[in-house]
């Protein structure tokens, strides 16, 4: 299950740093904050923002282009299903 091989960013040599044995959706919001070492009304100083920062990397998607209309037609065309599906009906 692709779950179970997900590492998340902030893992080093297979084990968490702060989260390892935390079931995040089940977990209390006090419970993740003490775990995380955050306070809710202060947020978290600039300097530990930092820190974080240059360990964890920046939570970002990477963008990727877009297919054309064109590809993602070639791309379903000559699927291998629909290749055997082509050959079966003649």
């Amino acid at each position: 299950m692709w779950l179970q091989s997900y590492q998340a960013p902030f893992q080093r040599e297979g084990r968490s740093l702060i989260t390892e044995g935390l079931s995040w959706h089940t977990s209390e919001t006090s419970d993740v904050l003490d775990r995380l070492r955050v306070d809710p009304e202060q947020g978290l100083p600039a300097r530990e923002v930092e820190q974080r920062l240059r360990e964890h990397r920046p939570n970002e998607l990477i963008e990727r282009s877009l297919k054309s209309p064109e590809h993602i037609l070639w791309e379903q065309l000559t699927a291998v299903m629909v290749v055997v599906l082509i050959i079966a009906a003649r």
